[in-house]
């Protein structure tokens, strides 16, 4: 299958077509024309002995030019990482151990903090609307890409939402300049909020709660986000949904929020 990440830069970069604008700008709740439309360039193919979906796709920040993704639940490879180059073919599978076992991972993330470069992946799924409060961030040193196949161990964040109530979520986002976490919950029918949580090494296991930021769209329904990303630099922010995609940029040492 091609590579069309739902919450990648480098897709999202191919696709800045509708809302470059900090924040405040408002929201364009109409469908774009088919004047609107750009051709999305085709860079790969991940093939179906590699992953037969791609959930999660993050580009390495340890190895340069390469890729990590994982795959979806409804495939069952939602556990399976892999390297990937560019063009889609395998380099490297990535397995892990001691996860809390939670199922339905929607993204992935990479990001330094400390001086190390970390990977970020989100079991932040929740079409049943039935875990609450069990969403999970797990987190790693990211290993060189090399080929074969690497077991790494993983830490955990636990977190859940301001309300108390269960949130089906696709997008996770790590800003390098704050170290914090950008999590866009997939409201289907109103308007998606952004949430936000520091990244920390040392929360234990104790149940962290997000901070709302906002609402998206400034009134007008923004629903359904599928995925976002925050450029390395921390300059861009862009979220998406099928139909558009929004862009914020930071300016100078300004917070995204």
């Amino acid at each position: 299958m091609m590579i069309t990440k739902k919450s990648s830069l480098l897709i999202v970069s191919a696709l800045m077509l509708a809302f470059v604008a900090k924040a405040n700008i408002n929201y364009n709740g109409t469908k774009l024309s088919t004047n609107d439309k750009f051709t999305r360039t085709e860079c790969g193919t991940a093939y179906k002995d590699v992953l037969k979906e791609v959930s999660g796709l993050a580009c390495s920040r340890q190895t340069p030019g390469y890729l990590w993704a994982h795959g979806d639940e409804n495939t069952g490879e939602d556990k399976k990482i892999v390297a990937i180059k560019p063009d889609g073919s395998l380099v490297m599978t990535l397995n892990i151990s001691g996860d809390p076992g939670r199922d339905d991972w929607e993204d992935i993330a990479t990001g330094v903090y400390n001086g190390k470069n970390y990977i970020f992946i989100g079991a932040i799924g929740d079409n049943d609307l039935a875990y609450k409060d069990s969403y999970y961030i797990y987190y790693f040193e990211e290993p060189a890409i090399t080929s074969g196949t690497q077991t790494i161990s993983v830490n955990y964040i636990r977190f859940g939402y301001p309300d108390n109530k269960a949130h089906n979520t696709e997008t996770l986002m790590y800003d390098n300049i704050e170290h914090v976490f950008y999590i866009a919950d997939k409201a289907e029918g109103a308007a998606c909020h952004l949430y936000t949580l520091p990244f920390q090494t040392n929360y234990g296991t104790s149940t962290q709660k997000l901070t709302e930021v906002c609402a998206l769209g400034n009134g007008n329904t923004f629903d359904l986000a599928t995925g976002g990303d925050i450029s390395p630099d921390g300059k861009w922010m862009a979220i998406k949904n099928k139909e558009y995609i929004l862009l914020w940029e930071r300016q100078g040492s300004e917070s995204l929020t």
